[in-house]
């Protein structure tokens, strides 16, 4: 592939990817590329559930099925969240303090716990707990932040912070070819 770019940065949804769409992602986080998964297209790719072990998230249009079981449809709600900085050492959230934000939230997603190191949260009832996240995917750099929703959340410095230091880790990585074929970036 031709991209000449650091960080593949998904905020629209869009439900629908072709098989050589899924082909060229791929090969693109294998080189190293980064991929910040935000807000809206925690709703991307319903019908492949290869997405959701990328992305660290998926957000439910309607209820479906997964290995473990019966999904519902997520939700979504508007109000005021208290945002708490759960690791406060990583390069993301690093010198962020605690902050409010007017946005809108999901809940009843399902996340790809393996890999996922969640960065920040809330107790807020109509939300899911996990707000932002990294995840990695075979050496890629992912960084998942479920807010964002318009312009009262662009405006908080919290929220800009948050999404700029995320971009900023996403970007490409020098990536390290094994002999045996499997691919490494570095932390």
């Amino acid at each position: 592939s031709k991209f000449d770019y650091d960080v593949i940065l998904m905020y629209n949804l869009s439900s629908g990817i072709t098989d050589k769409q899924k082909t060229n992602f791929l090969a693109l986080l294998k080189k190293g590329v980064g991929l910040v998964v935000w807000h809206h297209a925690m709703a991307n790719c319903q019908n492949w559930p290869g997405f959701e072990k990328i992305a660290g998230c998926k957000y439910w249009l309607r209820p479906g099925e997964k290995e473990c079981g019966k999904v519902g449809k997520s939700g979504y709600a508007h109000d005021r969240y208290q945002m708490k900085i759960a690791k406060i050492d990583h390069p993301i959230t690093k010198g962020m303090k605690d902050f409010e934000i007017d946005d809108e939230s999901y809940y009843k997603q399902t996340f790809a716990k393996d890999h996922m190191k969640v960065l920040i949260t809330t107790k807020h009832p109509k939300s899911d707990k996990a707000i932002a996240w990294t995840n990695d995917y075979k050496g890629a750099k992912i960084f998942g932040y479920q807010g964002g929703h318009d312009a009262k959340a662009w405006t908080n410095p919290g929220h800009r912070r948050l999404l700029g230091n995320g971009n900023k880790m996403g970007r490409r990585a020098k990536v390290h070819q094994h002999s045996d074929g499997h691919t490494e970036a570095p932390a």
